[in-house]
């Protein structure tokens, strides 16, 4: 039972988590050119792709929080340690110094780093997308930043 737990978390954040950084970046993309000035479509292009990465890893990490709760009854971490596990495996930086309480939560632990890795690639080609679209707008004098 924990397993088919474990495999329907991850399945439903990998498709959660990808879903809001669409419809997150696909709203800005629509929105940017009702902003006037380049910079401003520039730094809301890329403030938004750091709000969208928070998200995800505010909803990997509330998942480890209350996975181990349910399945060891209590947890000698707080919340912010594991939002630091979930944003160093969302990174795939994986720097070892933490490691999930339950074994089990390693299954949880791949899925969220392969789909950080896919979510952080998509947002690197969003700002090209956007940064290439300033370039080629000719009502925008790009060329002096």
């Amino acid at each position: 039972m924990e397993n088919f737990i474990l495999i329907f978390t991850a399945i439903t954040l990998m498709i959660g988590t990808s879903t809001i950084t669409y419809i997150s970046l696909r709203h800005v993309w629509r929105r940017l050119p009702n902003i006037a000035y380049p910079r401003t479509r520039a730094m809301t292009a890329v403030m938004s792709v750091f709000t969208v990465h928070f998200i995800n890893i505010f909803l990997y990490a509330t998942a480890f929080y209350g996975l181990t709760h349910i399945m060891a009854k209590e947890s000698l971490l707080s919340f912010a340690d594991y939002y630091y596990f979930a944003s160093t495996t969302y990174a795939a930086m994986g720097t070892g110094n933490t490691a999930p309480i339950l074994s089990e939560l390693r299954l949880l632990t791949a899925f969220e780093a392969i789909n950080g890795i896919v979510l952080i690639i998509a947002s690197v080609g969003f700002i090209h997308a956007v940064t290439k679209r300033l370039f080629l707008d000719k009502r925008c004098r790009c060329t002096r930043w």
